[in-house]
């Protein structure tokens, strides 16, 4: 066995212990953003120094380790979708998807490929969350990216890559780290690698100071976001229950302050047909032209066979604007057409809940002119920040400011650079959650809006060339430097030294 893979067991279980702790504390529903990029260098800098299985087996544990900390959200989930089991295989496979690639990481080290190894892992984990979002019919989140989500210095990467760019940053800058400290990287491959990950963290520290500091604020308009917290998913209008719900919010709604220019309800927060419709849709219609403004709210539509996850827009004046929701994981027919808020042409979009798990609509959005997106929601209680940083990925991406209302989940309003302007938990004491503040308009459409996931070919590109070149056969002459390093961690330990084969998996 060659020297680099005498590593004592006792060094194995603690490096894989203290990714495991990092990751837990560093990512899912409470995740402290600081120790995301520093989660992954134990079992990053162990891997090179075992073999191919034991580096793989200690990723995986400590990735799922880690994962456990959404074990509560899954268990007592409330969901029509039971989240469990399924969320045990959601956190297998992102341990996986971690180990493996882990193992041409570490092939590509022990070849003394520090900077192709350090961008291979994290091109392979981009690539495969990527697979997963667009084939997803609701998308991903709680990924290493929505970590950041109250990071809006690095936040800003995404208007140049979407949420990917990030994505690979967080994996990329603990990759480059442990590799730095390979035994089978030479001096040079060092210096390389050190020097990319510079440049590429000044790119990124100057991108996020400069739009933070010159980036101005556009109009903004005075948004209210409600949420009873009484209420379940889809009353039905049909029935007494329904009818006494419209009616509180009818109530609340009449005693916001003067000069609030729209409502935010949640996600299906009413179910009903073409007769029942009218109890809700008449009376916030009186309301909003009494009030002068416009109420956005959640309604579960009934038109058999079909049925519709929609947004019903009520303004002052005019019609009823529908939009219906482009990505849902349940029985519910489909949207693809925008929606806007009348009386403000394109700038102010509708979305709901998981459309923002996935680049579009919001894109979509930005392509069109919107600056800002009201969005109604509903989460499991333990989610709701997580998911509404799923939509701040987004809304960033595509230079728009948010504004959020999740039953069970928090009402939040971002601006258009991830700021959090405003921010309650919804679901608690009292009838009522609210949230009254400004919102203003972001910059709009950014460099991802136009030019989409060109990030994720680039690490497509990425992950192909540096698997291939783990997986040959041909063995790469070993540098003086590497061979130096391993002989004195050899003599240190007083064992023997053997050919150091920088091509052995």
């Amino acid at each position: 066995m060659d020297a680099v893979r005498k590593t004592p067991l006792w060094i194995v279980v603690v490096a894989t212990a203290a990714s495991a702790v990092l990751l837990y504390s560093g990512t899912g529903i409470y995740a402290v953003a600081a120790l995301t990029w520093l989660a992954p260098v134990p079992v990053l800098w162990l891997a090179p120094r075992v073999s191919a299985r034991a580096a793989f087996l200690t990723s995986a544990v400590a990735g799922l380790v880690g994962a456990t900390n959404n074990l509560i959200w899954y268990i007592t989930s409330p969901s029509d979708a039971p989240l469990w089991p399924m969320g045990l295989m959601i956190m297998l496979a992102y341990s996986l998807t971690f180990a493996l690639g882990v193992l041409p990481y570490r092939a590509l080290l022990l070849r003394g490929r520090a900077l192709l190894a350090a961008v291979t892992l994290p091109a392979v984990w981009t690539v495969v969350l990527w697979i997963v979002a667009v084939s997803n019919p609701t998308g991903i989140m709680g990924t290493l990216a929505s970590a950041q989500g109250d990071v809006p210095l690095v936040l800003q990467t995404t208007t140049v890559t979407g949420m990917w760019g990030l994505e690979f940053l967080v994996l990329f800058v603990p990759a480059g780290i442990a590799a730095l400290f390979a035994p089978s990287v030479g001096a040079g491959a060092r210096w390389r690698t050190a020097g990319v990950a510079v440049v590429v963290a000044g790119l990124v520290l100057g991108l996020g100071a400069w739009r933070l500091v010159g980036g101005g604020e556009g109009p903004s308009q005075t948004v209210a976001l409600l949420s009873n917290n009484d209420s379940g998913w889809g009353a039905r209008l049909d029935q007494p229950a329904g009818e006494e719900l419209v009616a509180k919010y009818e109530k609340r709604i009449a005693a916001l302050p003067d000069g609030v220019e729209a409502v935010v309800l949640p996600e299906g927060e009413f179910t009903a047909d073409e007769e029942s419709l009218g109890v809700l849709v008449e009376p916030m219609r009186r309301l909003a032209k009494e009030k002068d403004l416009t109420i956005v709210v959640g309604a579960v539509y009934k038109d058999e066979p079909k049925q519709y996850n929609n947004a019903l827009v009520i303004p002052p004046k005019g019609d009823v604007v529908t939009y219906t929701k482009h990505h849902d994981g349940g029985p519910n027919t489909l949207g693809t057409e925008l929606a806007f808020q009348p009386g403000h042409g394109k700038r102010v979009g509708i979305a709901i809940c998981a459309d923002l798990n996935i680049p579009n609509p919001a894109r979509q959005y930005g392509v069109a002119g919107a600056r800002a997106l009201l969005v109604p929601a509903a989460d499991e209680r333990y989610d709701g920040w997580l998911h509404a940083r799923a939509g701040v990925l987004q809304t960033v991406a595509n230079g728009s400011s948010m504004a959020w209302a999740g039953r069970t989940g928090t009402l939040t309003v971002t601006d258009g650079y991830g700021r959090v302007l405003a921010e309650k938990d919804s679901g608690g004491a009292g009838e009522f959650t609210e949230v009254v503040t400004e919102v203003p308009q972001g910059p709009g459409a950014t460099v991802y809006s136009r030019y989409g996931d060109w990030f994720v070919w680039l690490c497509i590109g990425l992950a192909a060339v540096g698997t291939v070149l783990a997986l040959s056969k041909r063995r790469d002459k070993p540098s003086p430097a590497a061979s130096a390093t391993v002989e004195a961690a050899a003599a240190a330990s007083g064992r023997p030294t053997e050919p150091v084969r920088s091509g052995d998996s």
